[in-house]
């Protein structure tokens, strides 16, 4: 959960608890409501890195204590998953000095109402510098 203490600007910086952007290079911020898609593969990666070897490990051995343990992993994993899903991303515009060009970075995720309107009132701090 954030709180109004993450967020910082001072000295021509945009800082996300240990994060700084520089604020001359910010052209635009905002928050995004995350897809469900999203979530769903946040999920799947989670399960994946969980449980990929094991089931890997299970097909080519077809060890009964392997499928049960591939099993646990996958819940586990899927249990990290749902945990780590977010309902909401505050987002910057940032211009890199290398080149890249202008990117849409998730500077911060959440998931409640509280952080949300933290993340409104960053908006419109940010807004009124740039």
């Amino acid at each position: 959960m954030y709180l109004e203490k993450d967020f910082s600007l001072q000295n021509g910086e945009f800082t996300v608890r240990k994060d700084s952007y520089s604020i001359r290079k910010i052209s635009a911020i905002k928050v995004e409501k995350t897809s469900w898609v999203g979530n769903v593969l946040q999920v799947a990666f989670w399960v994946f890195i969980f449980s990929f070897a094991v089931w890997l490990a299970w097909s080519q051995f077809d060890n009964p204590g392997t499928f049960y343990l591939a099993i646990v992993l996958s819940v586990m994993g899927l249990m990290l998953g749902v945990k780590y899903t977010n309902k909401y991303a505050l987002k910057i515009e940032f211009q890199h000095g290398d080149g890249t060009g202008r990117q849409w970075l998730t500077v911060a995720r959440c998931r409640t109402g509280k952080s949300l309107a933290v993340f409104d009132h960053q908006v419109t701090k940010l807004s009124k510098v740039i």
